[in-house]
């Protein structure tokens, strides 16, 4: 122990001897550390953290799958049959994400729902923190008892922590429900980002929203499902149970679940599964900012060795081992590389704290608990134990190699040369990877750029301002549609407004296009396989088309004439028309729905409803007074900047409907912002630590180009003298920058190639291979080596030949 102490307080001196150095190299720890702590927290929580349940490898998810279609949830009654016809689970319960206005003393707050069976904490294994929990006898049934629990930040802010609101009612929109418990902070939500401050029960979510249709209906599949395995169980057990529900149910209910099968799968291996790619991804490239970091650092420890061998030399003479030397060494890089971790866990934290700042606004918060936890704090420790080895373990292995004779003579050119060696292939690297984060940097601006550029089936540059709308209380059909027709008229009496309409959802929002109805196509004669399918919807107001800008390419759009009591009519997309109807007339076609016959009065042009990457999907429009919703976006399209009439629209709104609710305020351009956030986020983030790792390359050039400059300085002088041009020693030194530089961009070329191919489901209109962005990386290597070059080239002419020739 003595002996260690005594290696730290050797390498603190050391290093306080030299401030300036030990700054650049913790710094360039620190940038690494940092970056690379960020990012695995945000991966942490993203994707890797297991479920807050207590034995979270027993947890299963049960979902539904149509036949070439992607996995969903689960109908209400499905989970009732599966409950019932299942062995292998201890528990099994369903939730589904909601939202809700909450409304306690003249305020109103939209938050985050469960809706959840009256077993859900005991499946969860989760108590409460003050009160109880639902209970399955009590809280199962639709006609139970309308009871829920609040999360502990939400009894916080709202109600200062008061014990005695357990048993009292609260009022979520306008009706009133008991809350039997808080539930504990330790238990925050299932999903990740969602924060969730109340836990419904059946009852509870039927009497404030009066739809009862969403739990005893075969309708639409809202619900999660998770089992818990019991003892001794097995998965393979479990899936075969549910599978043959599934098999069972698309006999019991061909309508809805013909084409549909169940599966099941642990969580906790589905998720680590799906996070390989990303999270993968993700480490790997900020890995190479570290990488670059670390070789800076040991960049630096070979040209200090240098310096050092005489005094290496005399602690061999002395008696000193090399195993010795080479641990006093390492003890130097560890304290470099503790204080470097010192500095990365500050940038970390500021990167965490900066980052929920970029994310979209939306109508519920977010919260996806970044920070140093223990988890963050562990990996940060393997990292400093990475960038000591990385940074230290080859300078001092050589450093303590050193032949004592040699050294205590200051003979160094032929270890000088080694050292140069060493050092310009740590460069090489540094460049090639610098070359990967450019590559892909580039490939992710340039799929931004265009998808950006992409036409999404309406006018995204169009002026228009938006209120997303709840109206409770309303009967279902004529109340709702007069409620909106009347805040459409007010809004569009405004100053400034051109025409304004509403729909249920508008295209690439949260849910947007995500339900489905099953549709049959009367007017032709399929195989039995094909004469049902799953089709995504919209509910729309007239003027829906003309204000989005979406072109109307057969047919007429909605009217007034269209109203609950007229013939049902629907207006389909063109990619529905080539699907189905290809050579034939649309409009003289019909289709079938909940076995009513609805004809064609249109086509509009494909617009994408879910993302802006997917293809053409077919897609069918209602009027909105046929198939009325309680929540709505009412839009206007404005001859100003909208964001200016957001206020004016809210009160007209509020006018005409007073028990109206404004869940979220939008502008197009905003809500475009959203839709491109992701692809946004990953082509800004990669541009970001593609500069950060140039930087750090560009410094490790500059130092051993300027190294080498400061050992060959009296060789330029004697050059000069014997009458080399300036130019000519400018341009030595020039080249041997540009050859590490071109030698790295060959390694990096390679690489990039590589390492494209994990990019390619990331990528949007341009390939992996694009030969574009891997040239334009190449020349901005070598633009910022030729740069890293230049003042090192300026200090090598600036050799005196009279003060060389007098020295020598």
């Amino acid at each position: 122990m003595s002996g260690t102490w005594q290696d730290l307080k050797h390498a603190a001196r050391m290093l306080a001897a030299r401030p300036g150095w030990t700054a650049g190299a913790v710094l360039s720890l620190a940038l690494g550390i940092g970056v690379n702590t960020a990012a695995f927290s945000v991966a942490d929580a993203l994707f890797l953290r297991p479920l807050p349940a207590a034995a979270p490898e027993q947890l299963m998810e049960l979902r539904a799958v149509a036949e070439g279609k992607r996995s969903e949830g689960l109908y209400f009654l499905e989970y009732r049959d599966l409950a019932a016809s299942t062995n292998s689970f201890s528990g099994l319960t369903a939730f589904s994400s909601r939202g809700s206005m909450l409304k306690r003393e003249g305020q109103s707050e939209l938050v985050g729902v469960y809706v959840v069976d009256g077993n859900f904490f005991d499946v969860m294994d989760v108590d409460a923190e003050v009160g109880r929990t639902l209970r399955p006898e009590l809280n199962s049934s639709p006609d139970g008892q309308p009871e829920v629990m609040i999360s502990h930040s939400l009894w916080q802010r709202r109600f200062g922590g008061d014990r005695t609101l357990v048993g009292s009612q609260i009022r979520l929109n306008d009706a009133f429900v008991t809350v039997v418990g808080v539930v504990p902070p330790s238990f925050p939500s299932l999903d990740r980002g969602y924060v969730v401050d109340l836990w419904e029960s059946p009852a509870a979510w039927i009497r404030t929203t009066n739809a009862r249709s969403d739990l005893d209906a075969r309708s639409s599949r809202q619900f999660e499902v998770i089992g818990r395995l019991k003892p001794g169980a097995g998965k393979l057990q479990a899936q075969s149970e549910v599978e043959a529900v599934g098999r069972r149910l698309a006999s019991v209910y061909p309508a809805t679940n013909r084409d549909v099968r169940f599966t099941a799968s642990l969580i906790r291996e589905e998720q680590i599964q799906k996070a390989l790619q990303p999270v993968g991804l993700m480490l790997a490239i900020v890995a190479l900012v570290l990488w670059i970091a670390c070789g800076n650092v040991a960049g630096l420890e070979l040209a200090r060795g240098e310096g050092r061998r005489r005094e290496i030399g005399i602690r061999q003479a002395l008696g000193a081992s090399r195993l010795r030397l080479a641990r006093q060494l390492m003890t130097e890089s560890a304290l470099l590389a503790v204080l470097g971790a010192g500095g990365g866990l500050l940038l970390a934290g500021w990167l965490l704290r900066a980052l929920p700042a970029l994310l979209p606004p939306g109508p519920l918060p977010t919260d996806y608990g970044l920070g140093l936890d223990a988890r963050v704090c562990a990996f940060t420790l393997l990292l400093v134990v990475l960038s000591v080895l990385l940074s230290g373990l080859m300078p001092a292995l050589r450093a303590a190699d050193a032949d004592v004779a040699p050294a205590l003579k200051s003979q160094v050119a032929g270890s000088a040369r080694a050292r140069w060696i060493w050092r310009s292939a740590v460069v090489v690297i540094q460049v090639g990877m610098a070359m990967v984060l450019l590559n892909t940097a580039g490939l992710l601006l340039r799929s931004f750029l265009h998808t950006r550029a992409e036409s999404p089936g309406f006018d995204a540059s169009r002026n228009i301002a938006g209120l997303f709308l709840f109206t409770p209380g309303l009967e279902q059909r004529a109340g709702v549609a007069a409620a909106y027709e009347r805040m459409r008229a007010e809004a569009e009496s405004l100053p400034g407004v051109i025409r304004a309409t509403y729909a249920r959802r508008i295209p690439m929002s949260s849910s947007g296009g995500g339900a489905t109805v099953k549709v049959q196509f009367p007017t032709l004669d399929l195989p039995e396989d094909q004469r049902r399918a799953g089709i995504r919807y919209n509910e729309v107001a007239p003027n829906y088309f003309e204000t989005l800008g979406t072109r109307l390419l057969r047919g007429r759009a909605f009217t007034r004439l269209d109203h609950a009591a007229a013939p049902a009519v629907v207006i389909v997309s063109e990619a529905l028309v080539k699907r189905w109807f290809s050579g034939r007339d649309p409009l003289e076609q019909s289709l079938r729905i909940g076995g009513k016959d609805l004809r064609i009065a249109g086509v509009v042009e494909n617009a994408r409803m879910n993302s802006i990457h997917e293809e053409p999907q077919p897609f069918i429009y209602f009027p909105f007074d046929q198939r009325p919703s309680a929540e709505a976006t009412l839009m206007v399209q404005t001859s100003g900047p909208p964001a200016a009439l957001l206020p004016a629209l809210k009160q007209a709104a509020r006018k005409a409907v007073p028990r109206a609710e404004v869940l979220e305020t939008l502008t197009l351009s905003s809500h475009m912002k959203g839709v491109l956030f992701q692809d946004w986020v990953q082509a800004v983030l990669s541009s970001g630590v593609a500069a950060l790792g140039v930087a750090l390359a560009a410094l490790g050039l500059f130092a051993a180009v300027s190294c080498s400059v400061g050992r060959r300085f009296r060789e330029f002088g004697i050059r000069i003298a014997l009458g080399a041009r300036r130019l000519d020693v400018f341009g030595l030194v020039l080249r041997q920058g540009l050859a590490m530089a071109a030698a790295g961009v060959v390694l990096g070329a390679a690489a990039s190639f590589a390492a494209a191919r994990m990019l390619q489901g990331a990528l949007y209109g341009v390939g992996p291979g694009d030969p574009l962005t891997l040239a334009l990386s190449g020349l901005a290597a070598i633009g910022v080596a030729l740069a890293a070059s230049l003042q090192p080239a300026r200090r090598a002419v600036s050799a005196d030949p009279a003060v060389t020739l007098r020295d020598e």
